[in-house]
């Protein structure tokens, strides 16, 4: 921001940027009344201690991912900052003034004409202070040929520009970075191997065979066939290095090959290469734990994220496929998990639970399809033949269950029309397993983040259309209680409407403020906080950029407009700053509004992942 009035945004991240005008200075004495004195350099000990403090208990209450996040936006706001600061100087501007936060000073000190430092409010955002922002400020004759409202029009805009440029800059180096020692997320979805090999061709020149799976060639990885077919253009007629996978003894091996690819491989891969794609015959990994769902058999066996489980009492479950066929065979049945953690052997004990199906929740008014009964009238049920013979006493009366869903033990009061006795469940472990992550080179990782950005960048605007055009969004925003027509139910939409809990949408609308994205950290791991960053830079870059004023792309517009109105003129045309106080502090007020109620609901309403 370049202006030192700079109230916090609706996300309470960072402010909007660079007001068009100075309102303190349009309002005799408020500006000098809100100012710290010129001479308060240096630290406040007080207050420094105080800061200390609140980070200290930020990291006990938080741990380090909470602190690591906390100081991530500060440095998100230092560098945006940075980017006014620079561009301003290389302009010839005069800049004044350059702090974090709001309010009374921590510390401060002056290099040269500009004063740096703390203030207490970090959250609310960071300013700039250039001298000369608009028409009202007075200025010192000497200082007014460095005035921001004299400059060239190009050097105002890259002035206003860099600020939302080094977002999109630090998105970009987060992403790639992500890629580079993490490796894009993979599901099994994805993958692809060789179904048949034509035994004359170049594929099986390089030793490869029926079943293969390709996941590299050269130094890119090729989990996707798009990706194959991309690093065989680029390596056309030319002989590469390559990595596969083949599936024997029931193990995985890793093996490493030589391929020629033809100079016509691009126009045709399979025939040229000599292949047929298919689906692998087996999982592409040795699957472990992703995340464990509360309230379910598995969090109450102790499984955690990184468990790999070996087996179901006797049957072996090495991929998560063997598993998702052997849950079911064992529903509603105390079973033993053979488990290694961290190269430790385990068995835990657990009872598998029972989901009903849309057959088996149509028998029971108040229940849907995915709940899990665990009582009947104050009596525990182990299993649904438990529950069944309860029931199968009570058709058509009401009776009080209580039922697990959305992550939680909910009692309901349930009509009991009719016991169903085929199909009526589904056996629930209650873990995801992990996504596949293969690291990519430097170099693909930073030619790949381009297109990761824009993924990105479509997926925002497409959220921020439906918050600002839909009334679910306007509820979400304001956090509104949900009306009957916002209640919707989730897909997939082939399951019947009355088989699905309906649930609000509000949620996926919501704003969020700094307190949630700290309160965030705790429930991501390393590597999904990187991309939440840059996500979050992506958004408060294009955020900045929105043609209002304070913001950073209503400076822009202003002084374009400028720009064309001097056409002509023998002097520059300065738009009048007073009309514009009106439009700004509606702009301010709304955004401090909705911060507010973000805030607000973070600490009463903590967003769960």
């Amino acid at each position: 921001m370049t202006n030192v009035y700079d109230p916090p945004s609706s996300h309470g991240v960072d402010g909007p940027d660079d007001a068009a005008f100075d309102p303190q200075d349009a309002l005799d004495g408020v500006h000098e009344s809100i100012l710290e004195p010129e001479e308060e350099l240096g630290i406040q000990w007080p207050r420094f201690g105080a800061l200390i403090a609140l980070l200290l208990g930020l990291t006990i209450l938080g741990g380090f991912k909470v602190l690591f996040v906390a100081l991530a936006i500060g440095g998100f706001l230092v560098f945006h900052e940075a980017g006014h600061y620079f561009t301003a100087k290389w302009s010839g501007m005069k800049v004044t003034e350059f702090f974090v936060g709001f309010g009374p000073r921590i510390f401060a000190f002056k290099r040269g004409e500009t004063t740096f430092g703390l203030k207490v409010l970090i959250p609310a955002g960071a300013y700039v202070r250039i001298v000369g922002m608009n028409n009202l400020e007075d200025v010192d004759p000497e200082d007014e040929p460095r005035t921001y409202r004299q400059a060239a029009w190009h050097k105002r805009v890259l002035t206003i520009l860099a600020g939302p440029a080094t977002h999109f800059v630090t998105a970009f180096a987060l992403i790639a970075f992500t890629m580079w020692q993490y490796g894009p997320s993979v599901q099994d979805d994805n993958a692809w191997g060789l179904d048949v090999v034509d035994p004359v061709g170049a594929v099986a020149d390089a030793g490869l065979e029926n079943g293969d799976r390709i996941v590299a060639v050269g130094e890119f990885s090729t989990e996707t066939r798009g990706r194959f077919d991309a690093a065989i253009a680029a390596n056309a007629g030319e002989q590469v290095p390559i990595a596969y996978q083949r599936f024997e003894d029931n193990t995985i091996r890793n093996l490493t090959s030589v391929l020629t690819v033809p100079a016509a491989a691009a126009a045709d891969v399979e025939g040229s290469l000599g292949f047929v794609e298919g689906e692998p015959g087996w999982d592409i990994f040795e699957w472990a734990v992703g995340e464990v769902t509360p309230f379910s058999a598995a969090e109450a066996a102790g499984l955690e994220p990184g468990d790999r489980i070996l087996a179901i009492d006797d049957t072996q479950t090495p991929f998560f496929s063997d598993l998702a066929a052997m849950v079911p065979e064992v529903r509603g049945e105390e079973v033993v998990l053979q488990v290694e953690r961290d190269g430790e052997l385990l068995d835990l004990e657990t009872r598998i639970w029972e989901r009903f199906t849309v057959e088996g929740a149509a028998g029971y008014d108040g229940l849907y399809l995915g709940d899990m009964v665990v009582s009947f009238e104050g009596q525990r049920v182990n299993n649904y033949a438990e529950f069944a013979e309860l029931a199968s006493d009570r058709v058509g009366e009401t009776v009080e269950v209580e039922v697990v869903y959305a992550s939680g033990v909910h009692t309901e009061r349930i009509r009991i029309d009719e016991v169903v006795t085929e199909n009526a469940v589904s056996g629930f472990l209650g873990v995801s397993s992990g996504s596949y992550r293969e690291p990519l080179a430097f170099s693909e990782s930073v030619s790949r983040a381009p297109g990761e950005l824009g993924n990105i960048i479509q997926s925002i605007f497409g959220g921020v259309k439906q918050m600002v055009t839909t009334e679910n969004g306007w509820r979400g925003m304001f956090a509104l209680g949900p009306a009957e027509a916002d209640l919707v139910a989730p897909e997939p939409s082939d399951i019947p409407a009355s088989a699905l809990r309906p649930q609000s949408s509000i949620d996926n609308n919501r704003p969020i403020s700094i307190i949630g994205v700290v309160g965030l950290a705790n429930q991501l791991e390393v590597n999904e906080i990187l991309a939440f960053l840059a996500v979050m830079n992506l958004f408060f870059g294009l955020f900045n950029l929105a043609p209002l004023l304070p913001l950073d792309g209503g400076h822009i517009v202003l002084a374009t407009y400028e720009r064309i109105r001097s056409i002509g003129r023998s002097s520059a045309y300065h738009a009048d700053a007073a009309k514009l106080i009106p439009l700004t502090y509606v702009v301010v007020a709304f955004f401090l509004l909705v911060g507010m109620i973000a805030m607000v609901r973070d600490i009463v309403d903590p967003i769960q992942l």
